[in-house]
């Protein structure tokens, strides 16, 4: 929607009202704080019209909010023209009171549902007591975290981190997105986001998702040389593709026969976001490393961890990667944490 389009919106809603203070309100078009004012004015002096006045006064606030963030940032994304403003759990209100069922779950951000109060108590109370410790020291809340993540989903040592795309490290899928930092979007396949930038990065080959297959006759011809196989388990900005039956095992199987790292991206298909832990746990798969993200957080903060066995993580990540990507502040490990148990309980519930 254009700024005249949007513009012309607000005026044909104002002019809707037909209350005694019409004249003000083009006036104060563009000032939205002295615009809402005269509209409030108006819903006191004219009590035929309060619940009109009202009305208008909402929608006018609500087209000024996607007006003047329109105006205001960089318009890189496309948002459904619809303001949030409370939440609680998987149900969202806008400032008019209605009220929606969140199934996008802020991109798996909020799985366990917004506000979770075991959440909301971490966050506060880690935060008054700690900022930060960095890892140039040890800090009471790391190895706690480490111990139940790495005991909750069987692997025996994790790498945390502060967002999803630096935990993708290289075969991958046509369709895959697994973030926007240099090397992984050399991966994609959106030309949008390739464009104007390069060389690209070498080494990477491409499969269609879920075609065994071709993702064999790659390994035969090139399998000594490829490090890993990086995928999604269920492809989500190419459209929530879900793979065919007996995929994820066949990828299994396959890695394992040529020596191949399975990298399984379960920063939007873990955490219980499929009905299961992790998405893979419905073919009773264990990739070689998982990348989390998103739900690891509960929404309230940005943070990512990789897993992997020892013979794996201390062979993919030297001391110098971690010092400088792994130093996350101690609210963020306690908030990680404790988000572990909505999860718990959020699988026990889906699994009923």
């Amino acid at each position: 929607m254009s700024h005249t389009t949007l513009t012309f919106a607000i005026l044909a809603v104002a002019d809707d009202c037909r209350c005694c203070c019409t004249d003000h309100r083009s006036s104060s078009l563009f000032y939205p704080n002295r615009l809402l004012r005269a509209l409030i004015a108006d819903d006191r002096r004219c009590s035929d019209h309060r619940c009109c006045c009202a009305t208008v006064t909402i929608v006018i606030s609500v087209l000024l909010i996607i007006v003047f963030s329109v105006l205001t940032s960089l318009n890189i994304y496309h948002p459904i023209p619809i303001v949030f403003s409370q939440a609680k759990g998987a149900t969202v209100w806008d400032p008019e009171g209605n009220k929606y069922l969140f199934f996008l779950s802020a991109y798996s951000a909020v799985n366990q549902g917004h506000c979770h109060p075991k959440i909301l108590k971490a966050l506060t109370e880690q935060a008054e007591k700690l900022t930060l410790s960095s890892r140039a020291f040890y800090n009471d809340r790391f190895p706690p975290f480490a111990e139940h993540l790495t005991s909750m989903l069987g692997y025996d040592m994790v790498l945390p981190m502060n967002t999803g795309a630096e935990g993708a490290i290289i075969v991958s899928c046509c369709g895959c997105f697994h973030g926007r930092t240099l090397a992984v979007i050399f991966i994609s396949c959106d030309n949008k986001a390739t464009q104007g930038f390069g060389p690209l990065l070498p080494g990477h080959l491409k499969v269609d998702f879920g075609d065994a297959e071709v993702l064999e006759r790659i390994f035969k011809e090139k399998g000594e040389h490829i490090a890993g196989f990086l995928l999604e388990l269920i492809q989500g900005e190419a459209g929530v593709i879900i793979p065919p039956d007996g995929y994820l095992k066949a990828v299994r199987d396959l890695c394992t026969r040529y020596n191949v790292l399975m990298i399984a991206d379960k920063i939007q298909t873990g955490l219980v976001r499929t009905g299961k832990m992790l998405a893979c746990d419905w073919e009773e798969v264990r990739p070689d490393i998982v990348i989390l993200g998103k739900a690891l957080g509960g929404g309230v903060f940005s943070v990512s961890a990789v897993l992997a066995d020892k013979d794996v993580m201390l062979f993919a990540f030297d001391e110098d990667f971690e010092a400088q990507l792994a130093d996350n502040d101690d609210a963020r490990l306690d908030v990680s944490l404790l988000a572990r148990s909505p999860d718990q309980e959020l699988l026990k519930l889906v699994t009923q």
